[in-house]
């Protein structure tokens, strides 16, 4: 495809996605999202329902595209989990979630596997920083970068 009809074909998606808070209805489509990454994936809708968290959905065309888990802390907030559809990859849906949390202006902080390159110029791009390297942070063993955007 040519590379400006992709940046259009992008920049259009991106504006017709939208992030809203889950409801009841949206746990069904979470939990099939899940599915697609059975090694990273929780089993029941109820490790989503926490004290302090919120769990938004970027929706497409009415499809869930994607979810964004955050805690909120004392004066920050922890991006928990983020997934976007494999099939939405690289259309802007990860970076409309982030910004739905950044624009909240409290700072935020995550943590990542070291090895996920997509997910770490995403994070980059969008300010934020590594600040320290946690050994072994995943349940596989996994070391995690510790970002945050101040």
């Amino acid at each position: 495809m040519d590379p400006i009809a992709e940046i259009y074909q992008r920049l259009l998606l991106e504006s017709e996605i939208t992030i809203h808070p889950a409801n009841d209805d949206d746990m069904h489509h979470v939990m099939e999202l899940e599915k697609q990454f059975p090694n990273n994936s929780w089993k029941n809708s109820a490790s989503f329902i926490k004290p302090n968290h919120e769990l938004h959905i970027a929706k497409h065309e009415n499809k869930v595209a994607g979810y964004i888990l955050t805690r909120k802390e004392k004066d920050s907030t922890l991006i928990v989990k983020m997934l976007t559809d494999k099939t939405l990859r690289k259309t802007g849906v990860g970076g409309k979630m982030l910004d739905h949390v950044l624009s909240q202006g409290n700072p935020v902080s995550l943590n990542v596997r070291t090895h996920n390159e997509p997910a770490i110029s995403l994070y980059k791009s969008k300010g934020f920083n590594v600040k320290e390297v946690r050994p072994s942070y995943y349940s596989n063993g996994d070391d995690a970068y510790h970002m945050h955007h101040d």
